[in-house]
């Protein structure tokens, strides 16, 4: 058995690891909403993307709306679809950090998923890994999300392509 300080502080950091996670998750939508703005010249479309309650949703209509803002720069376009497809495939990471039914076992002075309600299907055992790994590659994501929107934004002011090392 722990103490209450070690339980409180597990309690903590575990709460500071979901809202991490729920945090970056968040900056990565807002740069994908930013990307969308900048490629969309229609107040009522960028109306309809803020209204538009799911993420994937979003990403989708950026997916299209840069179908037509990058056909001059394939390679832009290319990341892009890179990097969406890549966070696509972590939304079941994130959504098993956020909808999972978390339980603090005080005995043990851990959180555990609630052992009386099924787990999120994408959590892993090693959750705490889980989503360092997830919060790392989100990072990495909205880096490229950024870097990309630098790119669009020099490419047409008729800059020359950045040479990133």
């Amino acid at each position: 058995m722990t103490d209450d300080k070690t339980s409180g502080e597990l309690i903590a950091g575990h709460a500071e690891l979901i809202g991490r996670v729920t945090l970056m998750w968040s900056d990565v939508h807002a740069q994908i909403g930013q990307l969308f703005e900048d490629f969309c010249a229609s107040p009522e479309e960028r109306k309809r993307y803020w209204e538009t309650p799911s993420d994937h949703t979003q990403r989708q209509m950026l997916l299209c709306e840069g179908s037509f803002a990058l056909q001059e720069y394939p390679d832009l376009w290319g990341r892009l679809e890179k990097t969406l497809a890549a966070i696509d495939h972590l939304a079941g990471d994130r959504n098993a950090a956020v909808h999972t039914y978390w339980a603090i076992d005080l005995p043990a002075g851990r959180i555990l998923p609630h052992r009386r309600l099924p787990p999120h299907r994408r959590l892993r055992p090693d959750f705490e890994v889980q989503f360092n790994e997830l919060l790392n590659k989100l990072s990495d994501h909205w880096i490229s999300l950024f870097d990309l929107r630098i790119d669009y934004f020099d490419r047409k002011a008729g800059l020359p392509p950045s040479t990133k090392v």
